[in-house]
């Protein structure tokens, strides 16, 4: 019975959006703030740390990392390249996490990963807005 009203809920806040109806919404829950919310104001200790549109916000905080997902283990020293991190997805499917060097563009990393491997999927990693507010939060504690 909850779950049925959570969705109704959503559906019809969605359905609202649509419409270009405009909601304020408030909540501690950052997944929902990616799914519903097209601008932010973020709170922190009673002061607004963010806010404005959410895509515009997630492209200003993304770090030039990519997940790959690919056939065979990728070099952990490469000049385009620094691997964060690699999981094992199934027997042979790596998906790893890895962040540009300065100065180098996606293509040349794409270039440099699929000379060794088998890239399956190659997308960038865009940060989600729990993430942001993490970032943001630590922002404030580190220059008071």
């Amino acid at each position: 019975m909850i779950q049925h009203d959570k969705n109704l809920v959503k559906s019809n806040l969605l359905r609202l959006k649509e419409e270009g109806r405009t909601i304020i919404f408030s909540t501690h829950r950052m997944e929902s703030v990616d799914e519903l919310c097209d601008h932010v104001a973020m709170i922190n200790n009673s002061k607004k740390i963010l806010d404005g549109n959410t895509e515009k916000i997630k492209m200003k905080y993304k770090s030039d990392n990519y997940i790959i997902v690919h056939d065979m283990k990728l070099k952990k020293v490469d000049n385009n390249y620094s691997l964060v991190k690699t999981e094992n997805l199934a027997d042979g499917i790596y998906e790893s996490e890895v962040s540009l060097k300065e100065k180098k563009s996606y293509k040349e990393l794409f270039n440099s990963i699929s000379s060794n491997t088998r890239i399956i999927s190659f997308k960038e990693k865009i940060p989600n807005m729990n993430d942001i507010f993490i970032m943001k939060v630590k922002e404030g504690a580190n220059s008071e």
